[in-house]
């Protein structure tokens, strides 16, 4: 009823690429009868289902078939919010026997802004689905760990298995809920049983986690295969997300927190969501107010443990998912520590309770004490940020996602008072309760609707319609007729778009795991690089055009003047693109696999192949291999090894260094903007060489008459040293960066050196501008009114002697794509040669040359590559899931049997009973 059963809206953010997902997999089942375990149409093809469950798609494309994908999403999203609301209420009957405070319980849970706003405007089912299925877990796991019967043991494991299939990233927040409840149950059964009751409840939760690793385990196993050839969001990414975005403004302003939304209009674009981050995100003053009277009254009683659990678990969550752990590079300086304090002081009073239920008498108050100073000290050590370096996937999570948890204790939190007005009206006023009661859960309740009103209108809103738009882009990619890749905007009507083009996407939503190198090649090249590198970069995975919906970029936020439809769509061709299958005469073999994108940008455009590895490659690639740089870390030690002297080592060093250069910057995202030159802004380098020939500099705008002064610095680093070159730029170099030149001197090696750029010519807000960004590869080399900013860096290069092209290679090629991660490609060449196919590499790649097995190396950075003699030759590639898959899917079977079993024998003996006792009456008849 709240929703209007979502009669005008439709799916906006993430729910586009979740029916995305449910689309590619249902098309695949049509045309094939089977979903490939490799996914081709999106960034260059991931082994999506090695790396993402499949069961969020699975379970809902049965529905999708009948109604269709996106259609299946949004009543799949409705289904999981029904469902959590009748769990909450099952769970507050099951804990106090008292249906008002049940069904405030349900309604909070069912109807809160951040359940409202993750499935009508994110549209996010998965999570959708881990908020429909935590109360019921918390049900479940509470009667297992008591010992009520196998069955709820087998529902309480199946049911965590659900939620981290469904998503994983709530496994942090499911083990955190989990474990408060298991230390009081621990409690609890050590003060009622002793011993043997704390180790039968031990087992049984272990019982639990078997279950629910068993169920994952067709999906882990394979993971945990694939884990050191991925990752989930790059950790620079992640940390952006925490320290500058989201995170980052909800960690210094907590109070966003408490802001409605006053709705949407009907027509919002993708990006309008960066104008009300807090509206989505409102916890809600009623359910507040009621969860901090609960949170005051539970420290001095000692008759619900589940409950202070619970709320302890919940309080940690919202304390998380604020960003408050986020603070430690933030501190205190932009905001007030006035929640902090309050936040402190409740958790102080929370875990006070929690202790007092636990048994261990006074300690609860120096517990709760402790906590108060653990909560409001928390930002300035930032314990979050330090667990990232070590809790595997946890540097990867953009946001801690402990929100059901944190809903669940709003929910039970704005309940629990009404279960103690019926126990003081019951005593107190027994005649009246009968009226007074119902009055007061419907103000509640009332109360509750009318805050959150304003959310309705999320169910309405839809973005604008991209038919008109679309149809001038796919009609131009239609008139193209070759086969390169596309690259769209992050804005997932684009991509669904393009994707019915038949084209394969380089980018897309939402962002599939990737490898790191497809992810420097990809999203860090778009976001943060000049464009000369991001078109080499887009060109290594095919990527022949960019397609740009202008209404996706700016925040353009909703209103009466919102667009209704996308009125123009900007395709742009690449000019860099290289073939999806192509052949290189010529190779350098790079052992720095975190350097090798960088070069193979560099390279690729000069004909020449970068295959990443050592000794064994090298064997592999033979004569093919025109210059080795051995070292595991380049950019420390810029120096290259040459078999036969096709590349002189001094010119390949020099692409090393140059790639160094670039590399320490390209795709820094934190803090990324630019710098003004009046204020004696540069950057600083020591070089290794003596032959540098110019600077080049990531600019704004044009050069114009910007000019550029080296200096040479002492030995201190600050002593300036004379004038080493004034110069201004006229060109740009390959990567449109501004080049300036510069005299070689061969005493340079070993010397440091700072560079200054002004524009005294310039007229005032017309002067070109210094890229810049927060360093995450390396010290900063940034200056800013003639000061190194230690924590920053400059967007410049070097530029030395290049390596000569080679023009067209002596092989050619002619090659198709039979499925979804099987090539079939016929190669004729008078040379030895690499020929790369334009798909991400991953460990499971297998080639067959004329029906011999070999090797399938990583090759330009992030793709496939395979090494062939002079002559004509047939190579198939295929992917091929690891062999942990099929060991995954006996485990999950057999832990599916084992629940089965656990839960079938008691109606099994319900039935036995019914049939014996219907004998019986037959024969005393």
């Amino acid at each position: 009823m709240f929703s209007k059963a979502w009669t005008g809206g439709r799916l906006v953010l993430d729910g586009q690429g979740q029916s995305l997902w449910v689309k590619l997999a249902l098309d695949h089942w049509w045309g094939n009868a089977a979903i490939p375990y490799w996914i081709g149409e999106m960034w260059s093809g991931t082994p999506a289902w090695g790396l993402a469950p499949t069961f969020p798609v699975l379970n809902i494309l049965p529905l999708a078939a009948l109604i269709g994908p996106e259609e299946a999403v949004r009543v799949a999203g409705i289904a999981a919010q029904i469902a959590g609301a009748w769990g909450a209420f099952a769970l507050a009957q099951s804990l106090w026997k008292n249906r008002p405070a049940a069904l405030v319980a349900g309604v909070v849970y069912g109807l809160h802004p951040i359940v409202v706003s993750h499935l009508a405007l994110f549209g996010h089912q998965p999570s959708m689905a881990v908020i429909a299925a935590t109360p019921w877990f918390v049900l479940t796991l509470r009667e297992a760990l008591r010992g009520r019967g196998r069955r709820w043991i087998a529902m309480s494991g199946l049911l965590a298995g659900f939620c981290v299939l469904e998503q994983a990233e709530h496994t942090y927040g499911l083990l955190l809920l989990a474990g408060c409840l298991v230390i009081m149950e621990l409690a609890r059964a050590g003060h009622e049983g002793g011993r043997r009751a704390v180790r039968a409840l031990a087992g049984r939760a272990m019982a639990i986690g078997a279950l629910a690793l068993g169920m994952v385990a067709y999906w882990l196993l394979p993971l945990l295969r694939l884990k050191d050839s991925f990752i989930l969001t790059p950790p620079r990414l992640a940390r952006y997300t925490l320290m500058s975005d989201i995170g980052g403004r909800l960690g210094k302003q907590p109070e966003l927190f408490l802001r409605r939304n006053s709705g949407l209009d009907k027509v919002v674009t993708f990006n309008s969501i960066d104008v009300f981050p807090a509206g989505a995100f409102y916890i809600g003053w009623v359910c507040l107010a009621l969860t901090v009277l609960t949170v005051v009254l539970l420290a001095r009683r000692r008759d619900n443990g589940t409950l202070s659990a619970i709320l302890l678990a919940s309080v940690i969550a919202l304390w998380t998912s604020s960003g408050g752990i986020a603070l430690a590079a933030n501190s205190l300086a932009d905001g007030s520590p006035i929640p902090f304090l309050a936040l402190g002081a409740l958790c102080g009073l929370l875990v006070g309770g929690f202790i007092r239920n636990l048994g261990v008498g006074r300690m609860g108050i120096a517990a709760g004490a402790a906590a108060a100073m653990v909560m409001f000290g928390a930002p300035f050590v930032a314990p979050f940020l330090g667990l990232q370096q070590y809790v595997p996937l946890l540097s990867n999570a953009r946001f801690p996602r402990f929100y059901p948890i944190a809903i669940l204790g709003l929910a039970l939190g704005a309940a629990y008072p009404v279960t103690l007005a019926a126990a003081w009206l019951k005593e107190h006023r027994p005649v009246r309760s009968d009226v007074l009661l119902p009055a007061l859960t419907i103000a509640i309740v009332l109360a509750f609707v009318v805050d959150v009103a304003p959310y309705r209108s999320f169910y309405d809103v839809r973005p604008p319609d991209p038919t008109a738009g679309y149809e001038r882009a796919t009609t131009a990619l239609a008139a193209a007729g070759d086969t390169y890749r596309v690259a769209g905007t992050f804005d997932p009507r684009i991509t669904e778009a393009l994707l019915s083009t038949g084209r394969d996407q380089s980018t897309g939503w939402p962002h599939p795991l990737a490898s790191p190198e497809m992810w420097h090649l990809s999203f860090e090249a778009l976001a943060a690089s000049p464009h000369g590198f991001r078109d080499s970069a887009f060109g290594l995975s095919s990527t022949g055009y960019y397609v740009v919906d202008p209404a996706a970029d700016p925040i353009r936020g909703a209103g009466p003047n919102a667009p209704t439809e996308v009125e123009s769509v900007t395709l742009e061709r690449n000019p860099r693109v290289l073939p999806i299958v192509r052949a290189y005469d010529g190779a350098v073999l790079v052992r720095d696999a975190a350097l090798a994108p960088d070069l193979a940008v560099a390279l690729s455009q000069r004909g020449i192949g970068v295959v990443t590895g050592g000794d064994k490659e090298g064997a592999l690639l033979g004569d093919v291999t025109r210059a080795r740089v051995r070292s595991p870390n380049a950019c420390v030690a810029a120096r290259a090894e040459h078999p036969k002297q096709p590349i002189p080592n001094e010119i390949m060093s020099g692409e090393v260094a140059a790639a160094c250069a670039l590399h320490k910057w390209v795709g820094g995202i934190i803090n990324l903007g630019t710098v003004g030159l009046a204020s004696g802004t540069g950057g600083t380098f020591t070089e290794a060489r003596g032959d540098l020939k110019a600077i080049t500099v990531w600019l704004d705008r044009p050069a114009a008459s910007t000019e550029l002064i080296l200096r040479e610095l002492g030995a201190d680093g600050r002593t300036l040293g004379p004038i080493v070159t004034r110069s201004r730029s006229a060109i740009l170099d390959e990567n449109e960066m501004a080049v300036f030149p510069v005299e070689p001197d061969a005493t340079s090696p070993g010397k440091r050196y700072m560079f200054l750029l002004s524009c005294i010519e310039c007229t005032a807000g017309a002067e070109p501008r210094l890229g810049a960004s927060t360093a995450t590869r390396g010290r900063g080399d940034l200056i800013v009114n003639g000061e190194l900013q230690e924590d920053r860096v400059a967007s410049f290069g070097r530029l030395y002697d290049r390596v000569e092209r080679i023009d067209g290679a002596s092989t050619t090629v002619e090659a198709r794509r039979t499925a979804p991660g099987h090539w079939s490609v016929n190669s004729d060449g008078t040379r030895p040669s690499l020929v790369v196919v334009g798909e991400a590499w991953f460990p499971g790649w297998e080639a067959h040359v004329d029906g011999k097995p070999v090797p399938a190396l990583k090759a330009d950075g992030a793709f496939v590559g395979i090494p062939v003699a002079a002559g004509t030759h047939h190579i198939t590639l295929s992917y091929e899931a690891p062999g942990l898959a099929v060991v995954g899917k006996i485990v999950s079977a057999v832990a599916l049997l084992v629940a089965a079993a656990m839960l079938l024998p008691a109606q099994w003996r319900r039935s036995r009973r019914h049939r014996r006792s219907r004998a019986a009456h037959g024969r005393a008849e």
